[in-house]
């Protein structure tokens, strides 16, 4: 019977680990490449809108901390 060639198998092994790993990579980077790209696409078609809020809608008031408990 034939002896098993574990230094074969480690190789092999470690070949299949750093193909997977550079896998990952490539789509992290490209994953990250595209969110970059979307951000700043936004950033360009928004024109400096200070507010969060939708258009139309008014700011709510403070309302002074004697009214709010009353």
């Amino acid at each position: 019977m034939a002896k098993p060639n574990y230094n074969f198998q480690k190789r092999q092994k470690e070949a299949a680990r750093k193909a997977r790993q550079d896998a990952r990579l490539a789509r992290r980077q490209s994953r990250t490449a595209d969110a970059g790209t979307a951000t700043e696409s936004g950033a360009a078609t928004e024109t400096g809108a200070a507010s969060d809020q939708p258009a139309g809608e008014e700011t709510p008031t403070a309302v002074p901390p004697d009214e709010a408990k009353a």
